[in-house]
């Protein structure tokens, strides 16, 4: 089951609904996307789970059969919605003639589920005509320079026109319907209602700076026509985005008539895959969802229920209240963006612009826009986002090895990878704890920095024994697939201080680094020179042993060790760099990184005295790719006397 989570990993709300044994959403799966958007679905109109998962199980049918009348009954068909209460129908309307087709249709294979809950209603207008009449009045308002939005009101059959100036708008219409006087065509007043409004739609971007991308949340993964992934968002949010401290490289963007989307590629340490964050927990995609497929706009119809993330207000879920809005912020919009309304959920906040709408694991539309003056939101059908060239990932792209790159994750964090551990087996691979003051006195954990797992995914635990200022960590890890790798990751907990241990592992079989480390229950020394952290493996005797010390004194530290290791029979390579020197940053290993993954898998630093006055980088030791090699960055805060550096490196060529 899954409850709301806000970002960052500090508040959980608790909600829960019990599920009959051997009911039809507990066959679905306790996982399911859907079954998850149909508890939201149950709590707002007050059904048993059963009867909401049996609603929204008839979305895509209904989109299919909206699509189909729209095409094949233009002259007639004036829309289709779903009403949710007081009892669940699909309202099919026409202006006349049709229902021998429709009734073909519904009697037919494909729709015949939807059958006994059709009602069929008769209109004045066709939808066609009212987007006749839509298009006049949008050339009535710029005439006369009246701002103005739109949408068509299906239930209602009619437009509704939006402003902030009723007598202007009114004006400018009655000048339009006098211009045409002398052609035989009714009065834009006829097929028309006038909506004063208390200010128009505007753009969701957040002022302040964001969490998920600079300004905006990240939307969907996609990929253009060559393979290269990438990620979508708002097209007016801006060019320069970054996510998690990184630069997105900008490709291109599109803003204006149906479209408000732009998309980013990905740099080096970050993976594109067809998932989404939805902010909600269950047991085996906690709060993330994989997106399997899309619904374009002429599937998408009043009534449906959809929901989105987004940054600042969370996962929300409402219903199309229409398909043919008209945001003014967009220039020269087209009728086709979308509106979902919620008479109690706030649908949209600044800053959630360029999320993801969708319904179970489908993916229906990026964030767009709110209303100030209600719980609205506006989004862009997905399929208008072919216009970049691109489309939605709806597979998992095949990743048998892969280094991962977290940045600016905070101090004392467990933080969430969303790595699959049944799936992956990982390991440290580099870290960086920055801007942090040394905590000099008394005894406690000095530094922590590997790996747990919760739910079957990874978290990544780190810290440094720090005071006024606490650090801020960056972390690396290397994952190799579990089907194709023979990988272990082992720990030794409690192997004492001042370590020299035997691990027992195979120097033959395996080829092993430091996954993940803990020195605990230890008083920094903070004066003189010395060795100031050693924590690396190296074989002797056909064995692999672990060396773990850190400077200490009065209380001496006891280590935790997590090993990783790869069956020699793949290929994989350790490397030893001794000596680098201090404040090492950009030694060259001349590893390509084109073909290796790799990552750190030991360090020690030597004959330094540690700097424990005021704030500063505290310690830094990791890979990074530059000029198609592996670079070496690794440091310690130290005074008087530079620290001279060993680094180990383990590599998996691709």
């Amino acid at each position: 089951m899954k409850v709301p989570i806000r970002l960052l990993f500090v508040l959980f709300v608790s909600l829960g609904l019990l599920i009959p044994a051997g009911s039809a959403a507990a066959q679905e799966g306790e996982d399911d996307p859907l079954l998850q958007d149909a508890r939201h679905y149950a709590k707002t109109y007050q059904v048993e789970l059963n009867e909401a998962l049996s609603r929204l199980r008839l979305q895509p049918a209904i989109g299919r059969l909206n699509a189909e009348l729209a095409e094949q009954e233009r002259a007639t068909f004036a829309g289709l919605w779903v009403q949710h209460e007081p009892s669940y129908r699909i309202v099919v309307q026409r202006t006349g003639g049709g229902g021998a087709r429709l009734q073909r249709l519904l009697e037919s294979s494909e729709f015949s589920e939807l059958y006994p809950h059709v009602e069929v209603r008769t209109a004045r207008r066709s939808l066609q005509a009212l987007a006749a009449v839509q298009a006049a009045s949008h050339r009535a308002a710029r005439a006369q320079g009246v701002p103005m939005e739109s949408s068509i009101d299906i239930p209602e059959n009619r437009v509704a026109l939006f402003t902030t100036n009723p007598g202007l708008l009114i004006a400018a219409l009655r000048a339009a319907d006098e211009a045409r006087g002398a052609i035989s065509a009714p009065s834009l007043f006829e097929d028309t209602a006038i909506v004063e409004v208390e200010a128009l739609s505007a753009p969701a971007r957040y002022v302040n700076g964001g969490h998920h991308l600079s300004t905006c949340t990240s939307g969907f993964s996609v990929q253009n026509g060559s393979g290269t992934p990438g990620v979508l968002t708002a097209g007016h949010c801006g060019s320069g985005q970054s996510f998690n401290a990184r630069s997105l490289p900008f490709q291109s963007e599109a803003y204006s008539g149906s479209n408000d989307v732009q998309w980013h590629t990905a740099p080096e340490g970050l993976h594109v895959v067809n998932r989404i964050w939805d902010g909600l927990f269950d047991t085996t995609t906690p709060y993330y969802r994989f997106i399997t497929a899309t619904r374009p706009r002429a599937q998408q119809f009043v009534g449906e229920v959809v929901c989105k993330y987004g940054m600042t207000s969370g996962s929300t879920c409402g219903t199309i209240s229409s398909t043919t809005f008209t945001p003014g912020y967009v220039p020269s919009a087209a009728a086709t963006f979308i509106v979902v309304t919620s008479g109690t959920q706030d649908q949209s906040e600044p800053g959630d612009s360029g999320g993801p709408w969708y319904s179970g694991s489908t993916a229906y539309g990026i964030m767009s826009g709110h209303f100030p003056a209600n719980f609205d939101a506006i989004y862009m059908a997905i399929d208008f986002s072919s216009v970049l060239g691109v489309s939605v990932l709806t597979t998992t792209p095949a990743l048998n090895v892969g280094r991962f790159t977290f940045r600016s994750m905070g101090d004392n964090i467990t933080a969430y990878s969303e790595i699959d551990a049944n799936e992956y087996e990982c390991g440290l691979a580099g870290f960086a704890a920055l801007s942090g003051d040394i905590q000099e006195h008394d005894t406690g954990s000095i530094l922590q920095s590997y790996l747990t797992t919760a739910n079957s995914h990874f978290n990544f635990r780190a810290d440094f024994r720090t005071h006024n200022n606490s650090e801020s960590w960056d972390f690396d890890l290397l994952c190799l697939k579990r089907s194709v790798y023979s990988v272990l990751r082992i720990i030794y907990n409690n192997v004492g201080n001042n370590v020299i241990y035997n691990t027992g592992l195979s120097t033959t079989t395996y080829e092993c680094g430091v996954g993940g480390m803990a020195a605990l229950d230890g008083d920094i020394q903070e004066s003189n020179t010395g060795d100031i952290i050693q924590s690396y493996l190296f074989p002797s005797g056909g064995q692999w042993w672990f060396r773990g010390d850190f400077r200490t004194h009065n209380n001496q530290e006891t280590w935790n060790l997590h090993a990783l290791c790869i069956d020699k029979s793949h290929p994989v390579t350790r490397y030893e760099f001794r000596n680098l020197g201090d404040n090492v940053n950009g030694y060259n290993t001349f590893i390509s990184s084109a073909t290796h993954e790799c990552g750190v898998a030991g360090i020690a630093a030597r004959d330094g005295d540690i700097q424990e006055h005021d704030t500063g980088d505290i310690i830094q030791a990791y890979l990074f790719a530059s000029g198609g090699t592996w670079r070496i960055r690794s440091d310690f805060r130290t005074h008087n006397n530079s620290e001279s550096w060993d680094i180990d490196v383990l590599c998996v060529q691709r």
